[in-house]
């Protein structure tokens, strides 16, 4: 019997030593398993944040060069516009209380682009027309330094007169038919009168308001009549300004001195700095 009240208490002690040693072998197991899942969490984020900061260097690397690349290539910019844009666009950077009226359209070569270079004050306003190979922006230098393609097509000159004889006095009207000289058929009913001197030959007709008359050499006079007749025929088809009062025309077969002028009461518009004749007349007919 006292063997027996003495082997029990040793039981009972082996017995709470082992629970103790699978306890602390849990918790040491739970508390590797923890570290293990906090290093693990610890990697992945250090993973993240590093990929993170890639995705950053690479979008900062993209955005400079991108940036680099538009400065070293500006003209990317340059937008192309239709005739219509370019003319409204030239309207708006005239500064003037003179009434602004432009052409609906220009001659220009397929492909060409327009622009301009305007001036304007108090009762006036020039613009001069240019068509180049690629767009350039209105009153750019380059349309003047000769460092691009571009050409000019004419030049639009807009001025208030303080009085309407200032304004009559710049438009050289005259009723041929009452000045004499040879008469000339240029068809469509319509007779000229050519007159020569000093080297020229001047054939001259009139229609409605307007006053017009085309310029040739004396050894050139049949050039003179046909330019002539070119004009009335273009003119069957195609309406000049309505002048008020008049209008004139000064065609010149040698492509130096072509001008239309024509008056709005005291406001003289001209036309002027064209090659081609009839690209004179183009230009004309293009106001409303």
């Amino acid at each position: 019997m006292k063997n027996k009240k003495v082997f029990l208490p040793a039981f009972m002690t082996l017995a709470v030593l082992a629970g103790c040693s699978m306890n602390n072998n849990a918790t040491e197991q739970q508390a590797s398993s923890a570290s293990s899942q906090l290093s693990s969490q610890e990697t992945a984020s250090q993973s993240s944040q590093s990929e993170s900061s890639i995705e950053e260097k690479s979008s900062s690397e993209m955005t400079s060069q991108s940036s680099d690349s538009a400065a070293e290539n500006p003209g990317e910019q340059a937008t192309d516009l239709t005739q219509q844009e370019v003319l409204e666009a030239i309207g708006n950077e005239l500064y003037t209380d003179a009434p602004i009226k432009l052409p609906k359209q220009l001659p220009m070569k397929e492909g060409k682009h327009l622009s301009a270079t305007t001036s304007s004050k108090s009762g006036m306003y020039a613009i001069v027309f240019y068509e180049s190979d690629e767009p350039i922006p209105i009153n750019n230098q380059q349309l003047t330094d000769g460092t691009s393609s571009a050409e000019q097509i004419a030049r639009l000159t807009v001025q208030q007169y303080p009085s309407q004889k200032e304004a009559d006095e710049q438009i050289a009207y005259q009723t041929f038919s009452e000045q004499g000289g040879q008469e000339v058929d240029l068809g469509y009913d319509i007779t000229g009168y050519q007159d020569a001197g000093a080297g020229s030959v001047y054939t001259g007709w009139n229609e409605g308001q307007w006053a017009l008359a085309s310029h040739a050499r004396t050894e050139n006079s049949e050039q003179g009549v046909a330019l002539a007749k070119e004009a009335v025929e273009f003119l069957e088809n195609n309406l000049l300004p309505i002048p008020d009062p008049h209008g004139f025309a000064h065609l010149d077969v040698e492509q130096g001195d072509n001008r239309i002028l024509w008056q709005d009461e005291m406001t003289v518009y001209t036309i002027d700095q064209v090659v081609n004749p009839i690209d004179a007349l183009m230009i004309a007919v293009a106001f409303d």
